[in-house]
């Protein structure tokens, strides 16, 4: 866990979270793919990474912004 923690900025994971909880509610098929997304991103970084952090990260930050444009 201490991987994640030092590679995933916590407040980030929650906003996301957090949005596509909202996002549920109002396009459910979406939503889902956002989350498996999330769940491929945490699966990358706890068992993949070595480094190769930023690119999985600035993706999840732009969704989170897509999102957040669309509200």
């Amino acid at each position: 866990m201490a991987l994640v923690k030092s590679q995933l900025d916590p407040h980030l994971l929650f906003n996301t979270i957090n949005n596509i909880d909202a996002l549920i509610l109002k396009d459910a098929v979406t939503a889902s793919d956002y989350l498996n997304k999330l769940s491929d991103i945490m699966r990358f970084i706890l068992y993949e990474t070595k480094g190769i952090k930023f690119y999985y990260l600035k993706k999840l930050n732009t969704w989170t912004n897509i999102y957040h444009y669309k509200k």
